[in-house]
């Protein structure tokens, strides 16, 4: 069985220390599935010599696993992990959404609040219906 070790050295590698980081997630049935984060390893090569290799892994959104994890994509198809600060929750509904699935939409304020696919098309229904509202009664928002 080859290791992505090998993959990036070569095979005859032996593992002196390995050392793997994980986050511990739920799957969609709620079993929990260990995430590998990181990890690092020393290997002796057929050579002689002493490799070591460290492995980074990303969240869904890009961001490195050193930063703190924010949550888990409420949405079915996704069910992805994004970091604190990409994280976000729908404005509407507070389902938990990765930057992918987010929809964003300017408040009077000027705020940009998230919302997930299913309030989203909920308020541009009713801004088209709001827009034919006032076209038909002549009057302007």
């Amino acid at each position: 069985m080859t290791s992505w070790f090998d993959d990036l050295f070569g095979g005859g590698h032996r593992p002196v220390r390995r050392d793997v980081h994980v986050h511990v997630t739920g799957d969609d049935d709620g079993h929990p599935t260990a995430v590998p984060t990181g990890g690092e390893a020393f290997l002796l090569s057929p050579e002689g010599s002493i490799d070591r290799v460290r492995l980074t892994q990303f969240y869904h959104c890009g961001c490195s696993t050193l930063r703190p994890a924010g949550g888990q994509c409420g949405e079915r198809s996704c069910r992805k992990i994004s970091c604190q600060v990409c994280h976000s929750a729908c404005f509407g509904c507070q389902l938990p959404l990765c930057p992918e699935h987010a929809h964003y939409v300017s408040d009077r304020e000027g705020y940009r609040r998230p919302f997930c696919w299913r309030c989203y098309d909920s308020l541009q229904w009713q801004s088209t219906l709001n827009r034919v509202w006032y076209t038909l009664i002549g009057r302007h928002q």
